[in-house]
């Protein structure tokens, strides 16, 4: 699991809804690793809008997937309890 520098989390606008500041930092990290289609970065509460309590408490991490430049789809993701593979929420 990847987390944004301190450098990238300093310039990104803690005023900004939590979405736009995921996407903020999603877009630094991209920008840092052009070479990368997806990365895994914790979980923020409140990034897939209204997330109810047990599925926040579900979700493990989020998958981030650059689909084209400025394009990128988020999946919530949570740890199976027999396993140590993801999947989605």
């Amino acid at each position: 699991m990847t987390f944004p520098t301190t450098e990238q989390r300093k310039l990104i606008d803690m005023r900004l809804p939590v979405t736009e500041r995921v996407s903020e930092m999603d877009r630094l990290w991209f920008e840092e690793h052009p070479d990368a289609d997806a990365y895994d970065r914790p979980y923020v509460p409140g990034e897939f809008g209204v997330e109810t309590d047990e599925q926040m408490t579900a979700i493990a991490f989020t998958r981030v997937h650059q689909l084209a430049p400025g394009v990128r789809a988020r999946t919530p993701m949570t740890y199976q309890s027999a396993g140590k593979e993801g999947r989605a929420v």
